[in-house]
Formats: structure tokens, C-alpha cells, sequence
């Protein structure tokens, strides 16, 4: 399963919503773009909103970009 997701980074907090069409999510994290901290932040936040541990989810493309592709590992 895919989850495309538009990242916000160093945000105030952390939080996430799905855009109206449900076709993407967006994410806020407080961590910084740097040495994938926010990366790590991200796929944190989607674990929790999806109800998974954040080692199940991984980063298809989009590693260094704000739109990134998330997988889930069944």
C-alpha cells in the first residue's frame, strides 16, 4: 500500500491530516531536514496515524524532497 505525502519540516508541532480528496496527507514535524531527522519524524507521525510501528512503513521516493511516496510493508 502508498501513501503520497506532502511534508512540512520544522514545524511547530507535530500533527497530520488527509487532504480532501483523500488522496494525500499531509504532515508537520518539528524536526529539521537534516541527516533524515525529519524523515524519521515522518514516518513516526504516519505510523501513529495509521495505527502501525513506524518499522513497517519505509520511504519509496522523495527521500531529500517535501513530497515524499510512503510504502507499507504487509
Amino acid at each position: 500500500m502508498k501513501f503520497y505525502v506532502r511534508v512540512t519540516p520544522h514545524a511547530h508541532e507535530n500533527g497530520i491530516e488527509a487532504e480532501k480528496d483523500q488522496t494525500q496527507l499531509r504532515v508537520w514535524v518539528t524536526e529539521p531536514p537534516i541527516q533524515g531527522r525529519a524523515n524519521a519524524a515522518v514516518l513516526k507521525v504516519v505510523g501513529k496515524y495509521l495505527g502501525v510501528v513506524p518499522s513497517r512503513l519505509r520511504i519509496i521516493s522523495g527521500h531529500t524532497a517535501r513530497s515524499k511516496v510512503i510504502g507499507l510493508d504487509e
